[in-house]
């Protein structure tokens, strides 16, 4: 804009002179319109931004590494007039990714029309992807002053998920669970132990009488039967030890392959009929559903950069190992599994054939 502005002053200045030095009816009309000019075509400006309407165009929650994003604006111009040049700015970014990616467009909205304005932006990595909508600009046909659209602005956040590799192989827990992981009971599926009610449900025939509940029979004057929950033996586990600072391309790529890895894993066990903890820092979720990898996952996204790695307490007989930590975490692992079951690194290479060896 400022170069136009630029540009336009040195036409001002030597239409101006022209007009000075070779005084007549033509170059001292010409002069006039060249100062004329600029402000009708800021009024004509003024007139049409009101005829135009700008729409963010939402963004997706969910994606896979690699999805390309469909992000942009709708745009429409009830205004007679032959059209408006327009720039907006669409920033992604990751939050342990110091460079940001900013797309830059350059338009004409049509008068009477609608258009779509996509600005196509791929989820390179695993991660939150934040995708920032900078502005939108109207500006005059010589580019010598805008307006903003401040509707245009917002935020969204992606999640973007790694690649899930089908393992192969089968799998059957070496370790015992211990009696702490005995006591855990599913949230999804009934069972027959009586240490934890999963629900309610009317009587119905075959309903053992001892189940009954009986204030709340007698408050809804019809036999309500408790449900008992399901103990689940959890006897295996995968500590994901990835949080360091994340800086280059390699690293970044490290990154995803390690994601890939637990995604990929947690879903093979699934798929088994094993359910098991994912320990991260001083966190651990029980998996027994495929929604709850996705909670894990982006409990990991938010908390990568802040948090300090320490190995699980009390950990699963069966514990498989997604990191980098070295030598420490192998003296850790010697202490802490000695007797249990076996503590076997991933190999984050190889994600098919994780379970082939155990």
């Amino acid at each position: 804009m400022w170069k136009n502005r630029f540009l336009y002053f040195v036409l001002l200045v030597y239409g101006t002179v022209l007009a000075i030095l070779y005084s007549g009816y033509s170059t001292w009309l010409a002069a006039v319109v060249l100062w004329l000019l600029p402000l009708v075509l800021f009024f004509f400006l003024l007139a049409g931004r009101r005829q135009i309407k700008i729409e963010p165009m939402a963004v997706k929650e969910l994606a896979q590494r690699g999805d390309v994003l469909e992000a942009g604006f709708l745009a429409e111009n009830r205004s007679f007039l032959p059209g408006f040049p327009g720039r907006l700015k669409v920033e992604a970014r990751l939050p342990y990714q110091k460079k940001r990616c900013l797309v830059k467009r350059s338009f004409v909205l049509k008068g009477r029309s609608r258009n779509q304005i996509e600005v196509p932006i791929t989820a390179e990595h695993c991660g939150r992807l934040e995708i920032i909508y900078r502005g939108f600009w109207i500006y005059d046909y010589f580019g010598l002053c805008f307006f903003p659209k401040k509707e245009a602005r917002g935020r969204f956040l992606v999640r973007a998920l790694p690649e899930l590799v089908e393992i192969v192989g089968d799998y059957t827990p070496v370790g015992l669970a211990s009696e702490e992981e005995e006591e855990r009971f599913s949230e999804y599926q009934p069972g027959d132990s009586p240490g934890e009610i999963f629900g309610f449900h009317e009587y119905r025939p075959g309903d053992r009488i001892s189940a009954i509940h009986w204030k709340l029979s007698s408050k809804r004057e019809e036999w309500i039967v408790k449900e008992y929950s399901l103990p689940v033996m959890v006897a295996t586990g995968i500590w994901f030890d990835f949080g360091r600072e994340l800086s280059g391309e390699a690293a970044l790529k490290e990154w995803d392959l390690a994601l890939s890895a637990l995604l990929s894993l947690s879903a093979a066990l699934l798929e088994r009929g094993y359910p098991h903890f994912i320990y991260f820092g001083e966190k651990r979720f029980l998996i027994e559903a495929e929604e709850e990898i996705v909670l894990a996952l982006d409990e990991i996204y938010q908390r990568h950069l802040w948090l300090e790695m320490r190995p699980p307490e009390n950990p699963a007989p069966d514990l498989f190992y997604i990191g980098s930590g070295g030598a420490d975490r192998e003296l850790w692992a010697a202490g802490i599994m000695e007797g249990r079951g076996f503590f076997r690194p991933v190999n984050t290479k190889n994600i098919r054939g994780i379970l082939e060896d155990v």
